[in-house]
């Protein structure tokens, strides 16, 4: 899997197939109303189906946002893209063309869309009595391939890796849908006021009645239906007087089904409050302590170390052992969040395995843990290094051990490919935090028995501490290291060439990024060989040929070659 430098995501809709009786949503094609919720703004493009019966075909756009989070509009090529292969999957589904196995989607795609889109990953089918189309469609889009008009800046802003995803089962997306957004009401307005003194802080909640709190969600909805309205309350505790405490109600407007998510509820409310407040964090949680002060353990898994690394058959096994100066050094840079200081880790830092593919962890709690338990083993004493099938041993644990243990399982299965844009269950957020060195680590978060887990990705943990054994892939032609020139070609006549790549992990995979053009009519790269071949113009030129190639653990390199094309003389038909 390639990194993303740009995520859209949408949904297919056909008119055709809408079910218009009395609540009810089609298998394929149809959003529901609810569904229509999960986004404050949505964009919607509409072509026709080109098929017999016709068919309205629909894009509509829930989400288009850069790496960094900075939200950009829909290009004219990008759009157009998501149409083409929304009519066309319609058209093919009337036709027969797909089965139940979503290999008959992904390579009918690829080869209709070559040189627009790569990478495609297709969910499962769904049979609707009529036509046969996955429920979602993942793909990279190769932005030199797509047609234009390109405004100035759009193509660039896109990046190297633009991926999309869209669903076309109301179903599949209510569940899988990740992204949400939150608009908070709190219980004093503004928010400094919590620092006016106690009780005149406690005359101010308690005189808001529940028809003027009624009255500002509205305003804050400002008729955009939202997903989910709910309300948690959180005590008030005078810093000066702890037995002088008070519950205070805080609102929030959820648009997107996954935000309805405490974990990521707080997490953007604390935003929330530092960003319209004048006061620190420290105080903040002085007086609302339920809310800014977290009981926490991380996780870091040594995703760096491998007794057997991947293979292109077989998944790669990590290892159990674990160097305590490595550990060391992990722990400080990994182990992210106020309070998180040397000596805190030192102090707190256990090592433990788990089954999941042997990955040894690394594990402390958080500073601000409630009842001071800080470490692993003082919160879990009957943990135990055993497979959940092992009945014997795994009975032993109590219930809420054994249910921690299958929650790591979960988390740590999709932390390990977990990117920035990547899918994961609804049930878990992601998190960013920055360490003393500016080393920014992301998280998997969930919640259990009270207690937030944060998982390490292992992108952020391989970033940092490079994977033992592993050189750094490289990619030459014919062998030619720091030469990125290619043989020269003659036009009309047939071109070969190979790349070779070094380092990294297992066995290759090559691949084209961008389409041809100028001098090159066609080009194709074999995936395992790295054996180029082209068409090539008679008329010549120079042409850049950008090349990545990919280990078995989906680290890679990109590196652009130029190729010469010279005049042939003798043109081709």
């Amino acid at each position: 899997m390639s990194d993303v430098s740009y995520s859209i995501k949408g949904f297919y809709g056909y008119g055709a197939l809408a079910d218009n009786n009395p609540n009810a949503v089609a298998l394929l094609g149809e959003l529901s109303a609810f569904s229509r919720t999960f986004s404050q703004d949505r964009l919607l493009f509409s072509t026709a189906s080109g098929s017999t019966p016709a068919s309205t075909v629909d894009v509509t756009v829930f989400s288009s946002v850069k790496e960094d989070g900075t939200k950009l509009g829909v290009a004219r090529p990008v759009s157009n893209l998501l149409l083409d292969i929304a009519a066309w999957s319609y058209r093919q589904a009337l036709l027969g063309t797909f089965t139940m196995n979503t290999e008959s989607y992904r390579v009918a795609v690829l080869a209709e869309f070559n040189g627009k889109i790569r990478d495609v990953t297709v969910g499962a089918m769904i049979d609707n009595g009529t036509i046969k189309l996955p429920g979602s469609v993942t793909f990279y889009m190769v932005p030199a391939g797509l047609t234009g008009p390109w405004q100035p800046g759009e193509q660039t802003a896109l990046g190297d890796d633009p991926r999309a995803k869209i669903w076309i089962s109301d179903d599949r997306f209510r569940r899988e849908y990740d992204e949400s957004t939150h608009v908070f009401v709190a219980p004093l307005w503004p928010l400094d006021d919590f620092f006016l003194p106690p009780a005149t802080v406690r005359e101010k909640v308690q005189s808001r009645t529940l028809s003027q709190t009624m009255q500002l969600i509205r305003d804050a909805e400002d008729k955009r239906p939202t997903t989910f309205v709910r309300a948690d309350e959180f005590n008030y505790v005078d810093p000066g007087d702890p037995t002088f405490t008070f519950p205070t109600s805080w609102s929030y407007l959820i648009w997107g089904a996954a935000g309805d998510n405490i974990d990521l509820i707080k997490e953007r409310l604390i935003d929330w409050i530092l960003s319209n407040s004048t006061h620190t964090r420290e105080e903040w949680a002085a007086i609302l302590p339920d809310l800014f002060t977290a009981t926490e353990i991380i996780v870091l898994p040594m995703w760096n170390q491998f007794s057997v690394e991947n293979s292109p058959i077989k998944a790669g096994v990590y290892s159990p052992v674990v160097n305590m100066n490595t550990a060391k050094a992990m722990g400080h840079a990994g182990f992210t969040g106020t309070g998180y200081n040397a000596q805190h880790i030192d102090d707190n830092m256990a090592v433990t395995g788990i089954p999941f593919k042997s990955v040894a962890l690394l594990v402390c709690g958080g500073p601000e843990n409630r009842g001071g338990k800080k470490r692993f083993e003082q919160m879990w004493p009957d943990y135990m290094n055993v497979p959940s099938n092992n009945n014997t041993d795994f009975g032993r644990m109590s219930l809420a051990t054994q249910g921690l243990c299958l929650m790591l399982e979960e988390m740590l299965k999709v932390a390990e490919t977990m990117t920035e844009f990547s899918d994961i269950p609804t049930t878990m957020t992601r998190l960013k935090r920055t360490n003393a060195d500016v080393g920014e680590f992301l998280y998997l978060v969930k919640s259990y028995e009270k207690v937030q887990y944060l998982v390490a990705s292992a992108q952020s943990i391989q970033n940092y501490f490079p994977p033992t054994g592993w050189k750094d892939i490289d990619l030459t032609n014919e062998g030619a290291e720091g030469m990125t020139a290619m043989p020269n070609g003659t036009g009309g006549t047939p071109y070969e060439t190979f790349f070779q790549a070094t380092g990294g992990t297992g066995v290759y995979t090559y691949e084209l990024v961008d389409a041809a053009y100028g001098p090159i009519l066609s080009h194709t790269i074999d995936p395992v060989t790295g054996v180029y071949e082209a068409t090539l113009d008679p008329v010549g030129g120079d042409a850049n040929v950008v090349v990545r190639v990919k280990d078995t653990s989906n680290a890679y390199k990109q590196k652009t070659f130029t190729l010469h094309v010279i005049a042939g003389t003798n043109p081709q038909p």
